[in-house]
């Protein structure tokens, strides 16, 4: 048997050993190049996504049309500045870029997407609570649910009734959305027009079914809201005819206490409509037309306020002898008397309000009564310097003995 030479059985064996090293690393560098493939196929396709949101936001309907026709993720949520997690059709909308949004719900976008943050909105409540019509109406005609809520229970017909956006309203009553949306305070679309000065808005909410009788969870109803004076007569008369209660009490005073705070931010949100029932409300406003309309539909003259206070009473301490009169023609007590004591003819007398105490007078107020103190109309008017009412009082005063 031929035996070769040591040197060159290394040789060979050196020359096998390297072709397999060299294959090795070709393989290596091979799923090397591939994994370095994807991750650049990854950034570049998540570049583009974040290139889609922004440029449907500003309305660069050019760079989104050769987004899409590069096959770019069209419903990719991204995080932009302040924002997160939303997507190129929310952005769009939001911003009221109508030819963007075209474009984008002509590629499938998702309707019915949510941004993240903030407040789980979508493309429908932004726009409708920024008033962009014509995306609304694009957005409604490719199926989007009109009801979907954020989180903190709002919907779009509830965003744009507190903006006062009374198209979009009407587009979307027109797409059957829920006319008493409520968010988590117990607010109602209808409530939130009225308390930010709306009517045109409430008006259509009512016409649309809207419930009149809705309250808040701390029990402030529409027609409260009216009376302390964001809305019209013309406003108070609707809501009756929608058959509103009349004698609706607020009771901020009875769930959570007068004096807590839970109480007064309540009335810091609500103002005069949190200061008790529906009569009393408007008798401290000054709007004689809305209270005459409201004991024209039978409100009770008499019904005390959550802190003890009747009609009669707010009134002549605000001076409204025009109020005073009509609550009087009405069967007013005149001889009503709140919790610590007080009567009409004394909150008028110690304020000064002459008018009002001569209505009072000639209704047959009791000029002798008093205050548990022992406290008068008289030495009220005498403590406070009202000269004029004590020389009309002490006139009352000394009538029945001349007699």
């Amino acid at each position: 048997m031929l035996e070769l030479p040591a040197w060159y059985a290394t040789a060979v064996m050196s020359s096998i050993f390297a072709r397999h090293r060299y294959r090795q690393a070709h393989r290596l560098a091979a799923v090397v190049l591939f994994a370095m493939t994807c991750s650049f196929i990854g950034t570049f396709a998540e570049a583009q996504g974040d290139d889609l949101v922004a440029a449907a936001g500003r309305g660069d309907l050019p760079a989104v049309n050769a987004l899409l026709r590069s096959q770019v993720d069209v419903n990719a949520h991204r995080s932009l500045k302040y924002v997160g997690g939303t997507t190129a059709l929310i952005e769009a909308s939001s911003n009221g870029q109508l030819g963007v949004v075209q474009a984008l719900l002509a590629a499938n976008a998702d309707v019915n997407a949510k941004r993240a943050y903030p407040e789980d909105q979508t493309a429908l409540t932004l726009a409708s609570q920024k008033g962009h019509l014509e995306v609304v109406q694009a957005l409604l005609s490719a199926k989007a649910d009109p009801d979907t809520k954020c989180c903190t229970g709002v919907t779009a017909l509830f965003l744009a009734s507190k903006e006062g956006h009374l198209d979009v309203v009407k587009a979307l009553l027109a797409a059957k959305a829920d006319v008493n949306p409520e968010d988590s305070g117990g607010r109602t679309a209808l409530i939130l027009a009225l308390s930010t000065g709306h009517p045109d808005v409430a008006r259509v909410l009512v016409e649309a079914g809207a419930n009149v009788n809705a309250t808040t969870k701390a029990g402030v109803t529409a027609l409260m809201l009216v009376a302390a004076g964001n809305g019209s007569t013309a406003m108070v008369q609707a809501l009756l005819a929608a058959r509103a209660d009349v004698n609706a009490g607020f009771r901020v005073c009875r769930v959570f206490g007068g004096g807590t705070a839970v109480a007064k931010r309540v009335v810091s949100i609500y103002g005069r409509a949190a200061q008790g029932t529906v009569l009393g409300v408007a008798s401290s406003t000054g709007s004689v037309e809305v209270v005459q309309a409201l004991l024209a539909a039978n409100a009770d003259v008499n019904l005390k306020q959550c802190d003890g206070r009747v009609p009669l009473t707010i009134a002549a301490a605000n001076g409204r002898a025009d109020i005073v009169r009509s609550l009087l023609t009405a069967k007013a007590d005149v001889n009503a008397v709140e919790d610590d004591g007080k009567t009409a003819l004394m909150l008028a007398a110690e304020k000064g309000h002459l008018e009002v105490v001569q209505a009072l007078l000639a209704a047959k107020a009791d000029v002798n009564a008093k205050q548990p103190d022992g406290s008068t109309a008289l030495t009220l008017a005498l403590q406070n310097n009202q000269e004029r009412v004590t020389k009309l009082l002490q006139s009352a005063i000394a009538a029945p003995a001349e007699k």
